[in-house]
């Protein structure tokens, strides 16, 4: 089976000053410049969005909530990519998460 994207907690009008929208963003950066996050950083889901309409990917959600995960990348929206393999067992399988729901460590 090949890997799953979920991606939750779309924005388009709230967010889009928050992020640079590109295809190959390697770091989140706040409204003031800094850099929030960056690709390889530690992070926890600590929250679930609260937009998942669908049952099975919520509970996608609810089985990564308090786990730790490197950032992989970051989507056009600025989201974390956050490979979720360990979890759900099926290779390729991933989550884009805003940076809300997740705590740097």
């Amino acid at each position: 089976m090949l890997g799953r994207t979920f991606t939750a907690d779309i924005c388009f009008s709230s967010c889009a000053g928050d992020y640079a929208a590109s295809s190959r963003l390697t770091a989140l950066r706040g409204t003031d410049g800094r850099t929030q996050m960056k690709v390889g950083d530690k992070v926890r889901l600590v929250a679930i969005p609260d937009d998942i309409v669908d049952d099975a990917e919520k509970s996608i959600y609810e089985r990564c909530l308090g786990h730790e995960f490197s950032v992989a990348a970051f989507n056009d929206l600025g989201y974390a990519e956050l490979q979720i393999e360990a979890i759900t067992g099926t290779s390729g399988d991933k989550i884009h998460v805003s940076h809300r729901f997740l705590k740097a460590l």
